[in-house]
């Protein structure tokens, strides 16, 4: 009987374990994070010089993700209050604090078109801006997506 109890015992810590690295690795977003953007910026050339490694494709842990599953994702998440923070939580163009959005100037992709991870921009490869002037933004400006080499 004792022997049955430790395997229910290990089974549902096992279980526990399961479900909570399940939880973090697919956290949901609280805020509507429209991925794509159409404001234009050159990216320093030292971005383009780190090495796939640094930029995250090499990493197998998403390399089957599509873009918006890499948005949904606890690194995103991260780097996504990381950059409210940076911008006080205020749109850049209106200042309002409601509704924000993390907007990319940029974006990269390797040769086989998979973007590199979105988390591993640098900072100034965002700017914070609300849902209205996230659309205006759309409307002007066209996105610009530079190729790099592996």
């Amino acid at each position: 009987m004792n022997e049955i109890l430790w395997i229910m015992l290990v089974c549902l810590i096992v279980l526990m374990l399961i479900l909570h690295f399940h939880s973090k690795r697919h956290s949901t977003r609280t805020t509507n994070d429209e991925p794509l953007g159409k404001y234009s910026y050159r990216p320093t050339k030292r971005l383009l010089d780190y090495t796939p490694y640094e930029l995250g494709l090499k990493s197998d842990d998403y390399s089957t993700y599509t873009y918006e599953e890499l948005l949904d994702t606890n690194e995103w998440y991260e780097k996504r209050q990381q950059i409210l923070e940076l911008h006080d939580f205020h749109c850049d163009w209106c200042g309002t604090t409601r509704n924000l959005q993390v907007h990319h100037k940029y974006y990269l992709k390797y040769p086989n078109n998979k973007f590199v991870y979105p988390w591993v921009y640098k900072d100034d490869a965002f700017m914070v801006l609300c849902k209205r002037c996230h659309e205006k933004c759309h409307r002007k400006y066209q996105v610009k997506t530079y190729y790099r080499k592996y």
